[in-house]
């Protein structure tokens, strides 16, 4: 009762868009396809690498110390120039 929870009705081919520090989850598969998603992540061209304790951990380690720009690791591909 104390927060608001918001839903949409979605289908395949749709898209949901989200702040990361957004608390969200999505209802099991209940049907005999299987479900594909793909998950993106954008950073400024001020962000640097934090290691995390806790939390998904990264396919491969990138290379990085905590503290310095991802765009120095090829695990964090520039998507535009500026």
């Amino acid at each position: 009762d104390t927060y608001e929870i918001l839903s949409w009705d979605t289908q395949p081919g749709d898209m949901v868009a989200f702040h990361l520090a957004i608390i969200h989850y999505a209802a099991g598969n209940m049907s005999d396809r299987r479900r594909r998603a793909i998950s993106l992540r954008y950073a400024g061209d001020g962000a640097t690498y934090a290691v995390r304790r806790v939390g998904p951990k990264l396919p491969a380690d990138p290379g990085l110390a905590a503290g310095e720009p991802i765009g120095r690791s090829p695990l964090f591909p520039r998507v535009w120039p500026v």
